[in-house]
């Protein structure tokens, strides 16, 4: 898969091992302090490490820091897979959608023209299911393959829905997160989209309250769970965009979007799914190794890694086609 073959160029404990086995230490000058905090650093040539077979190349800089600690800058890059005649993964989407009263007008109007431009995007292997929420969640349509009779029953549904009551967010995202974790598509890449204007006012209400209860309905699980993006859509001048941008951030590589008018709604879907559409690899990892007698003395990234030592895992998470990530990491020789 995908996925197996970018994982494996990220293995780097043969080319770390030839790059630490090459370094040298430098020659001391007269104009090099002893002092911990003067550093002298030295760019050591190393080549980027490339697979015809894999759709990821790795690039790593070194740096000699004192006399027996290097630095070295790892940049892994995912190819661009796709081509014409080549096919995505499957998607799957749930839409948790905003019907309070609040939504009464333009708002909706706009919501229900995003969904619509939405479902001509997907196709048959996508699944898509569509959770509302006003005073309760209400599961309107349940996740399923978009055959074409599925795909005409949900637009007749969506243009159905009306507002109603007050605005219970967090019940909202706990029910699309139910959603979309009650069957998992093998190697489908999964993502909640919330199309709301940011007022809550049922339920849990306060912006901590809200955020951790998204964080932990889309905390990954043991195991080998697919993870689960996040994106929010705000619709309207007066939505509550810090509360949404702070939503987006609880999942690796979701979005918040501004939508206040007809144009926006395709340039902010648009954004959206051309992301979801292009991930090739996902749960990627970095593995690091070292030499016996080294060891890995600190890593610097914003992903959670283990502790460090002889060896590091680095989780990634997703890739996009052609995306870059940076990892720097100490080595003390």
């Amino acid at each position: 898969t995908k996925q197996t073959q970018l994982e494996r160029a990220f293995i780097t404990n043969s080319l770390l091992l030839k790059t630490c086995r090459t370094l040298t230490k430098p020659t001391t000058t007269s104009s090099q302090t002893t002092s911990s905090t003067s550093w002298m650093l030295t760019k050591l040539p190393t080549q980027p490490y490339r697979s015809s077979s894999h759709p990821a190349m790795m690039k790593l800089d070194c740096y000699q820091r004192k006399k027996e600690t290097v630095q070295i800058c790892t940049t892994v890059k995912a190819s661009n897979l796709f081509d014409e005649n080549s096919s995505r993964a499957p998607v799957d989407i749930v839409i948790v959608l905003d019907v309070s009263g609040s939504m009464h007008g333009e708002k909706l109007d706009l919501c229900k023209k995003t969904l619509e431009l939405l479902l001509r995007e997907l196709r048959h292997e996508d699944r898509f299911g569509l959770v509302s929420f006003a005073d309760q969640a209400v599961l309107e349509i349940p996740t399923r393959n978009l055959t074409e009779s599925n795909k005409q029953a949900a637009l007749s549904k969506i243009k159905n829905i009306r507002t109603r009551g007050c605005t219970n967010l967090s019940g909202g995202i706990g029910m699309g997160a139910q959603e979309m974790r009650a069957v998992e598509t093998p190697n489908a890449v999964r993502t909640i989209f919330v199309l709301t204007d940011g007022h809550a006012n049922q339920g849990i209400s306060d912006p901590e309250g809200i955020l951790a209860i998204t964080a932990g309905c889309l905390s990954a699980k043991p195991g080998n769970e697919t993870p689960i993006t996040i994106h929010t859509f705000g619709y309207g001048t007066d939505h509550d965009h810090k509360l949404l941008q702070d939503i987006s951030k609880t999942t690796e590589g979701g979005t918040y979007y501004f939508v206040d008018s007809d144009s926006n709604v395709a340039s902010a879907f648009g954004d959206a799914l051309g992301g979801v559409f292009s991930v090739v690899a996902q749960n990627a990892v970095l593995n690091i190794s070292v030499p016996p007698g080294s060891r890995l003395t600190s890593v610097h990234h914003d992903k959670k890694s283990n502790q460090v030592g002889e060896s590091c895992k680095v989780n990634l998470g997703d890739f996009y086609a052609e995306e870059s990530r940076d990892v720097l990491f100490e080595v003390t020789l």
